[in-house]
């Protein structure tokens, strides 16, 4: 998150909405995370969504705690490697 919020600056597109998707299969440190986020919409990031990979309910519980964020942002679950192409695809639905 920190390391591409300053890049919606510098990108040389004008979009109505900017959405930061992060996916991963762990947590990190709750409060530098959180602090990522945080960071990220008061620099005018709209949303913040999240792809859990694997079937853990800590992990996911984390993104929705920490990740997670704007208006309508949320996370979903890919319980396997294999089913991260449908959740991606039902996630561009969104």
């Amino acid at each position: 998150i920190n390391f591409v919020t300053p890049l919606f600056a510098s990108n040389g597109f004008d979009a109505p909405r900017q959405v930061i998707d992060v996916s991963g299969d762990g947590s990190g440190s709750a409060d530098a995370t959180a602090a990522a986020r945080d960071a990220a919409l008061a620099a005018g990031i709209d949303n913040i969504n999240g792809v859990v990979i694997g079937g853990s309910a800590s992990v996911f519980n984390f993104y929705v705690n920490n990740i997670q964020a704007g208006l309508g942002g949320f996370t979903l679950a890919a319980n396997t490697f294999d089913d991260f192409a449908g959740v991606i695809a039902n996630k561009l639905r969104r």
